[in-house]
């Protein structure tokens, strides 16, 4: 549990003299051993740094995948719509929802940025985002050259994506808006596009395609922002965590990403 903690170096300290991330950190070690087959775990996986983060983050998929249940106690929306199957919204002590967690999400959004009524004497504003259920996530997964789903990316190698949603609503050309993040929450790049059709409630959607691959050794996730333009002043967003995958190989890690760069020295006379 120590080592799974990173508490070496504090073995001899008393509990009481713990932080709070530090108690937390050893509260999850437990668990780990443990092996219960029921688990509560309470906004854990936002203790300590971002590499044990991940590695909580890893245990909570093998438990998942193991056919434990677990029930995971957050304020991360992203979280909950990558790893929860069904999810809860609690508000004043008092439960709201019970159901899918997108719409958990959408929410626990409205509760939290839902602002005053508009004034109608005041001007528009440009354009207000509202947060909403657009499309539901079927399958998001990673593809090898040979179109085989694998989970970790080798440098250099493009990363082939196959994602699959379903309209929750009527959306007009809806945009989608990709991050690749990596695992200190750093937006390494982003891209965009767009279908320009009307998609019709309960249609399915494939995006499929390559993406160059500069990244630098290390964990990463696939960040999809689904945005409907309802009228010129207001557009709905929905923000889904649709993958995360592993570059790795053994070139030097600098920076974020690896690029090429044809810069030659001279010697002025």
């Amino acid at each position: 549990m120590i080592d799974f903690a990173e508490l070496g170096d504090f073995v001899d300290l008393k509990l009481k003299n713990y932080s709070s991330g530090m108690m937390g950190r050893f509260a999850f070690a437990i668990m780990v051993q443990a092996d219960a087959d029921i688990m509560l775990i309470d906004e854990v996986l936002a203790v300590g740094d971002a590499a044990f983060a991940q590695k909580c983050m890893d245990v909570f998929h093998e438990k998942r995948d193991a056919g434990k249940t677990i029930v995971l106690v957050t304020h991360d929306m992203g979280t909950v719509q990558s790893l929860c199957h069904r999810a809860a919204l609690l508000h004043e002590g008092e439960l709201q929802y019970v159901g899918a967690p997108e719409d958990a999400a959408l929410r626990y959004y409205r509760l939290n940025f839902a602002g005053p009524e508009p004034d109608p004497r005041r001007p528009a504003p440009e354009r207000d985002a509202v947060m909403d259920v657009n499309v539901r996530v079927l399958e998001a997964t990673l593809r090898d050259e040979r179109g085989a789903a694998i989970s970790n990316v080798e440098q250099d190698l493009p990363i082939n994506v196959d994602i699959l949603v379903e309209a929750a609503r009527e959306l007009a050309e809806p945009i989608f808006v990709f991050h690749v993040v990596n695992e200190d929450g750093v937006v390494v790049f982003a891209f965009t596009c767009t279908l320009q059709r009307t998609v019709l409630p309960g249609q399915r959607v494939r995006l499929t395609g390559t993406i160059e691959n500069r990244l630098v050794a290390g964990r990463y996730y696939l960040d999809c922002w689904v945005r409907h333009d309802q009228h010129e002043t207001m557009m709905a967003l929905q923000a889904l965590r649709v993958m995360r995958f592993v570059v790795y190989g053994t070139a030097p890690r600098h920076g974020v990403v690896k690029l090429h760069a044809d810069i030659q020295p001279e010697l002025e006379a």
